[in-house]
């Protein structure tokens, strides 16, 4: 269950990411050379485990390496922070004097500097440091949903493999029912609608066959873009879907989630904002000292500047800083609670999806099995006829299929629920 605010943000996270893989792919992004993993099988295929997968997301993704471009971008900007706004500023002036009997020539020059009060640069870098906060946490959650995003591409791309292999044997099957149907045509056993339909069920199952060749190329390539490869770089994913071990996390935990914590700096960056412009009511100093020469004499003189704030005390920024606190505090409630109940929602999918896919497999894949056992041992003892002991092994190969549609959902739903709840990150 997902609520209508997280998933437009979801929707909206995606489409960025989605345009970043695309730059990412087509210019192989000058990624460094991929961390260490088991082995290559060949000279340009990498065999990849999930838990490999998912470290190499968390080194190279190239939707991370921007991410981490922006928390830089931020830090700068604590330093820029930090630096004093206004530099000392130095005056000169000189002229002469005309008197009847003589003609003088004064001369003075000074020096003076701004001074703020109230402790405004030491607001505004409590303001950078905040929204610095902030874009690491916003860094820490496209993380959260890069993973998850290959996390599904590697269960895809486990799937799609094992479905290639479930539909090469069902081909198999289709064309030796479809030619033991001609033969039984041949001898006048069978109509010739035997002979069409076999050869329909025999032209399906090659389809699919494609279509699953098909679905695996591309999502074996969306894996190797979302990890940063390059296009000669074939990927192949090692392990069983379910074998995947993957903690769900406790819907209690989304208290933890980057999105939420990024939130919470972006609350107090505006706060910060709100006194920093508060602190702006106080006046501005500018002190200095002059030293010159007046008819003959020279002086030395302090000055004393005080500018008033009158007319901008600030209000404007205050009023803005509250009426963003009120939105971020509204939008951080709204994200908690249906980041609960999405990750309560999704723990439990994934929890049915699980049971499903076991009870299906201690139940009807173990009696497909058992029936197929039965069937090939009955056929090579001459007791049941070929497309008999055929039809058996069609029925065992769909069941395969079901129980790897179910593990396939389980699987997904894991990685949804532990993305969620804030576990995958």
């Amino acid at each position: 269950m997902h609520g209508s605010t997280s998933l437009a943000h979801r929707n909206s996270s995606l489409l960025g990411l989605g345009t970043v893989l695309w730059l990412g792919a087509a210019s192989a992004f000058a990624s460094p050379p991929p961390p260490r993993v088991d082995r290559y099988t060949d000279a340009n295929t990498l065999e990849l485990g999930f838990d490999e997968a998912l470290a190499i997301a968390r080194e190279r993704a190239p939707a991370l390496a921007i991410a981490d471009a922006r928390v830089r971008e931020a830090e700068a900007g604590v330093e820029q922070a930090g630096v004093y706004r206004h530099n000392p500023q130095i005056q000169a002036a000189a002229g002469p004097r005309f008197e009847p009997t003589r003609r003088i020539v004064d001369w003075q020059i000074g020096l003076q500097q701004r001074v703020e009060l109230g402790g405004q640069r030491r607001q505004r870098v409590a303001v950078a440091e905040a929204l610095r906060a902030a874009e690491a946490g916003r860094r820490d959650d496209l993380e959260r949903i890069v993973l998850r995003e290959v996390g599904f591409a590697f269960i895809d791309a486990l799937y799609w493999a094992r479905r290639v292999d479930l539909e090469t044997k069902a081909l198999e099957i289709a064309e030796a029912l479809a030619t033991v149907a001609r033969r039984r045509h041949e001898l006048g056993d069978a109509a010739v609608d035997v002979v069409l339909t076999s050869a329909a069920e025999a032209a399906t199952r090659r389809a699919e066959l494609e279509r699953a060749r098909i679905h695996s190329t591309r999502v074996t390539a969306e894996l190797g873009a979302w990890l940063g490869f390059d296009a000669h770089t074939r990927l192949r994913c090692r392990g069983q879907l379910d074998a995947l071990e993957l903690a769900l996390g406790d819907p209690a935990s989304v208290d933890e989630r980057p999105d939420l914590r990024a939130l919470d700096a972006e609350i107090e960056a505006a706060n910060a904002s709100g006194e920093l412009a508060q602190r702006q009511r106080a006046p501005s100093l500018t002190v200095g000292a002059r030293y010159g020469q007046e008819e003959g004499a020279h002086r030395v003189q302090g000055t004393l500047g005080v500018e008033l704030p009158a007319f901008d005390r600030g209000q404007g920024e205050r009023r803005a800083a509250s009426a963003q606190v009120e939105r971020l505090e509204l939008e951080r409630e709204l994200t908690h609670h249906h980041a609960q109940l999405d990750a309560a929602a999704d723990a439990d999918a994934a929890q049915a999806w699980s049971t499903a896919a076991r009870d299906y497999t201690q139940l009807g894949l173990a009696a497909a099995l058992r029936a197929e056992a039965n069937a090939s041992a009955s056929y090579e003892a001459g007791q049941i006829p070929l497309d008999e002991w055929l039809a058996t092994r069609a029925v065992a190969n769909e069941a395969r299929r079901e129980q790897l549609e179910l593990l396939h959902r389980a699987a997904r739903a894991r990685v949804e629920a532990a993305s969620e709840s804030g576990v995958l990150r």
